[in-house]
């Protein structure tokens, strides 16, 4: 049997308290959110910015008004013949499976862009880097990430994203300034051997906003980017789905925050896994400038009791997988 579990890192200069006290896993003030589901329990880190201009997608040289226009974002565009897409709510524009969904309330600001996952037909969002990711620097790429089921034509679907299998979250990289659309409805690697996988991590598909973070380490400079589905898509991704037929995965992203890995001062490691029951999640510092520290870990935003060691173990049972951060 295959287990399936999410890991993210949460950022966190300070948290803020009012009625709710944020790592206890009490709802304090009784309005039906606890810990970091609480909007009155927040995070910040006002330093990082992101090395990819416009990352949640508040720029636009125009409000959309249909699909195939992430171009609108600039300088975001669709990176290959897969007709990538922008959605903000400046417009009154919005793919139906999206406004039939409980993912509207977007995570940082009123823009996102989104692709479907097909075998036939990836879709990728990209861009030419202002300044190149240098050989042998670690980066870490942090994202939000959600996902439906949709039809061709962006409506929605009797079936929950749960048919398909998780999936890695793939960075193409190039060490030229590529001329985008790429000619191809493959991955870019297929097509051009200068576009190689400089990073990915699993994600198991959720109806629910998620954060996700790859860590990688190019061997060349990198000057063009493309954020999509990897190589070779799980087989629950093949056409047609399942045999249903016209059922398709789509995922949504806002707020991609690129820097390099010691700017996000901490990061999680895992070491064995959940159904060999050894699976322990330990957090590594990146920066030698945090002092006098404090852990808490989280499943699902609500504090685990006693769960304050820089390392955490998650014994085998179903009823531990989730979203773990620290």
């Amino acid at each position: 049997m295959k287990v399936f579990y999410i890991l993210f890192l949460l950022l966190s200069n300070s948290i803020i308290f009012s009625q709710e006290i944020c790592d206890n896993g009490i709802d304090d003030d009784g309005d039906g959110q606890i810990d970091l589901n609480d909007s009155d329990c927040y995070c910040i880190n006002p330093s990082l910015i992101s090395l990819l201009p416009n990352p949640s997608f508040e720029i636009y040289s125009s409000c959309p008004s249909g699909f195939s226009e992430l171009n609108y974002a600039t300088p975001w565009i669709q990176a290959t013949n897969g007709t990538t897409d922008y959605f903000n709510t400046c417009s009154s524009f919005m793919m139906p499976a999206l406004l039939n969904s409980s993912l509207l309330n977007f995570p940082n600001g009123n823009g996102i862009t989104g692709a479907f996952y097909r075998d036939v037909s990836k879709e990728y969002l990209g861009l030419q880097l202002s300044s190149p990711l240098l050989a042998g620097t670690n980066y870490q790429l942090t994202f939000k990430i959600a996902s439906l089921t949709s039809d061709h034509n962006g409506y929605s679907t009797p079936y929950n994203i749960n048919i398909f299998e998780p999936v890695n979250i793939t960075i193409f990289g190039n060490p030229n300034n590529t001329n985008f659309p790429l000619n191809t409805f493959l991955s870019p690697d297929i097509i051009d051997s200068n576009w190689i996988d400089i990073g990915h991590v699993k994600y198991t598909p959720t109806s629910n906003w998620d954060e996700i973070t790859i860590i990688f380490t190019p061997n060349i400079n990198i000057n063009s980017l493309m954020i999509g589905a990897p190589t070779i898509l799980p087989v629950s991704y093949n056409e047609p789905t399942a045999l249903i037929g016209n059922v398709y995965a789509y995922f949504l992203y806002d707020n991609l925050i690129l820097n390099k890995s010691s700017d996000f001062k901490i990061n999680i490691n895992q070491i064995g896994d959940l159904c060999s029951n050894n699976l322990v999640l330990q957090s590594n510092l990146t920066s030698n400038s945090l002092t006098n520290i404090t852990y808490q870990w989280y499943k699902n935003n609500i504090a685990i009791n006693g769960a304050t060691n820089p390392t955490y173990a998650i014994p085998f049972d179903l009823s531990n997988i989730g979203t773990y951060c620290v």
